[in-house]
């Protein structure tokens, strides 16, 4: 058993951080650092995740997950929001994109090559009936 110096609560040995104090307080002495020196904290979590970018990933991942189980509809409502504003702040990019997506998605020769289809099946029809008829059947192929 050992006191927190913070709160003074007398707590089990494994309830307490290698900083001394029971997990409750050393969490709001960190979230306190945090607020007081926003630039020293930010500028430590970029060295951070540039220095392992495959870490960041994994961890912004989790994050995702995390907020997508717990409440789902508000996590895609505030991401829908989000996309809206984008869209509405940056309509160029959004036009640009939108062109780039109709051009790799088209087909190099887009309505002549689906007419020349239909037509190319139309005739296959036609040549099956004529052959047909020549060795003798009434009934069209259809």
């Amino acid at each position: 058993m050992k006191r927190c110096p913070a709160c003074g609560e007398v707590k089990p040995r494994e309830e307490f951080s290698k900083a001394g104090y029971c997990h409750p307080c050393n969490n709001r002495k960190g979230r306190e650092y945090s607020k007081a020196n926003r630039e020293i904290c930010n500028a430590a979590r970029r060295r951070r995740r540039q220095a392992n970018p495959g870490k960041a990933r994994a961890e912004d991942k989790r994050a995702r997950e995390l907020k997508r189980t717990r409440d789902p509809q508000a996590f895609y409502a505030k991401q829908y929001e989000r996309t809206k504003r984008w869209r509405a702040r940056h309509p160029e990019k959004v036009r640009e994109i939108l062109q780039r997506s109709y051009d790799r998605n088209r087909s190099p020769f887009g309505y002549e090559l689906r007419q020349a289809m239909r037509l190319l099946e139309k005739l296959r029809k036609e040549i099956a009936n004529a052959k047909e008829q020549d060795r003798g059947s009434s009934q069209p192929v259809v």
